[in-house]
């Protein structure tokens, strides 16, 4: 398995893990049958807000690009560009390779 297919498992999990535990209570509470205090719905909510906050910058923290990426798009985007150029610059009598236009009409 990948390095960053591992990074998405454990930001699932880290995700999962803190929905769990920030909505416990009320599942309980849902499973037991019991009535809900405004008090607790209002913890679980602020639970769940501060748990956002906190994934969003875990996940920043895993997914950011560091300058070795940034280095590879870079090179990546002017290779293509090279190559759509040299695509360009091809002289237009050369064969196209189609049927009726073969590459090569030697019989082998």
């Amino acid at each position: 398995m990948s390095a960053t297919a591992m990074q998405y498992r454990a930001f699932l999990a880290v995700v999962f893990a803190a929905l769990a535990v920030a909505l416990a209570p009320i599942i309980v509470a849902g499973i037991r049958g019991e009535s809900l205090p405004s008090g607790l719905i209002d913890i679980a909510d602020k639970s769940v807000v501060a748990f956002a906050g906190l994934l969003g910058t875990i996940g920043a923290l895993l997914f950011r690009q560091n300058a070795t990426d940034q280095a590879r798009a870079e090179t990546q985007s002017k290779t293509l560009d090279t190559v759509r150029d040299a695509i360009a610059a091809q002289p237009p009598g050369r064969p196209a390779g189609t049927p009726g236009d073969p590459v090569s009409v030697e019989e082998v």
